[in-house]
């Protein structure tokens, strides 16, 4: 039993470390964009449209932005990367995030996350 419930946990670890590995390759990257989950910066909400941004705050320091990427949704958090700073992170994001609120490359990889999870649990 407790190597069936590890299972899962490699298969997803070896999918993610292949998905790193990719991006580690790309020439730009957003270091940082989180759509949800435990939160502790301060920001002001961006204006309704795509495009929109407002600057994320640790005390005085901006740390990122909250950027809408579409009109009237909730906005994701951006922060700057490797050889990229945060002006070029957004530009980024907002390039990959033409149809949905996330960028596709972060749908992407939640999707095959999801599928490999579901294959080994039921593989298992």
């Amino acid at each position: 039993m407790h190597a069936l419930r590890l299972r899962p946990f490699r298969q997803i670890h070896a999918l993610t470390t292949t998905l790193t590995h990719a991006w580690l390759r790309s020439p730009t990257r957003p270091r940082g964009l989180a759509g949800q989950g435990p939160f502790t910066f301060r920001h002001a909400p961006p204006g309704p449209g795509r495009g929109d941004w407002s600057p994320l705050l640790d005390g005085d320091e901006e740390v990122g932005r909250a950027l809408r990427t579409r009109a009237g949704v909730k906005p994701v958090f951006v922060s700057v990367g490797h050889r990229v700073g945060l002006d070029g992170a957004c530009a980024h994001v907002l390039s990959l995030a033409r149809d949905f609120r996330l960028p596709e490359t972060t749908r992407r990889a939640d999707a095959l996350c999801r599928r490999a999870l579901v294959e080994a649990v039921a593989g298992g």
